[in-house]
């Protein structure tokens, strides 16, 4: 799992704002990433994750998902064919990228870990098991 370390999260930070600044006016740049396509697979057959307020899935298995509008603090749900997939997640603290197996008739819960050590808890609402990621 890779982690931004806060002066990597600053320079992306300072890079993308002189970029934006540097051309007024100018839309930015398109996501080269493909964009995600859920599986046409009923509820028994996929797994569905959801994720709490202030986190969001930005990509799975490298393929990018709709931002959140503006202001919005909700997390998303995306729903995932069963098996491991790698998952990049925006969480308050920075971004995660970490590979998880999903099971087929599953639902899974992506939180904070209750401590400010970074951890990210999924929880397998089916079975009620947790784990966590990170820190």
């Amino acid at each position: 799992m890779k982690r931004l370390t806060a002066a990597g999260r600053v320079a992306t930070l300072a890079l993308a704002g002189a970029l934006g600044a540097a051309q007024p006016g100018c839309a930015s740049s398109p996501d080269p990433r493909p964009a995600y396509a859920a599986p046409s697979l009923g509820a028994d057959q996929s797994a569905t994750i959801k994720v709490a307020i202030g986190y969001w899935i930005d990509e799975v298995d490298g393929a990018r998902l709709p931002g959140p509008a503006p202001f919005t603090m909700s997390g998303n749900t995306v729903k995932v064919a069963p098996g491991t997939h790698a998952i990049g997640l925006r969480v308050p603290n920075g971004y995660y990228r970490f590979n998880y197996p999903f099971r087929a008739g599953h639902s899974y819960l992506f939180e904070g870990g209750g401590d400010i050590s970074g951890v990210v808890k999924i929880t397998d609402k089916t079975t009620g098991t947790s784990t966590t990621v990170g820190g």
